[in-house]
């Protein structure tokens, strides 16, 4: 398990904004709720980006360590205005790049955007099986890349 102090999570943040801002600049950043809130709220602050959107997707089945997967559940928090806009959507990890397909799927069904990218605080390259790392992030952007279950500071100790 690789395990997140704050200091590290805002620097890697941090440097997270400083590289999508060498390459896009969005006009709105949508937040997967839970883990994507902070970053997704210190990156658009970090590139002046004053509208944000959210949205709740579920992907496993507990909390647990590589927790047993299920279909995703999407549900956006708010009416969201897509059509013509740069779409940066933000999550705190990425493994198998579900949850990032079942937001540009809804963002897709809700209009047409310019362009959207993806960002990560933490690419987890072993594959969700365990049995093999992954070759290739399945976000546009991520400021580390790791091999373990990720374990942020917002995020409740395991008993």
């Amino acid at each position: 398990m690789r395990t997140y102090s704050w200091l590290e999570t805002i620097s890697l943040t941090e440097r997270l904004a400083d590289l999508i801002k060498v390459s896009f600049m969005p006009t709105a950043v949508i937040a997967v709720l839970r883990g994507g809130a902070f970053p997704a709220l210190v990156i658009a602050h970090r590139l002046g980006v004053r509208t944000m959107y959210a949205v709740q997707v579920t992907t496993t089945r507990t909390e647990e360590v590589r927790s047993a997967r299920r279909p995703p559940t999407v549900q956006a928090t708010s009416e969201w205005h897509v059509s013509g806009e740069k779409l940066l959507v933000v999550d705190d990890v990425v493994n198998t790049g579900q949850t990032l397909r079942s937001v540009l799927h809804e963002i897709n069904r809700r209009g047409r955007p310019a362009r959207v990218a993806t960002a990560c605080i933490a690419w987890d390259s072993v594959s969700a099986n365990d049995s093999a790392v992954q070759t290739g992030c399945p976000s546009d952007y991520h400021a580390d890349r790791v091999e373990a279950w990720v374990r942020f500071p917002w995020e409740a100790p395991q008993s």
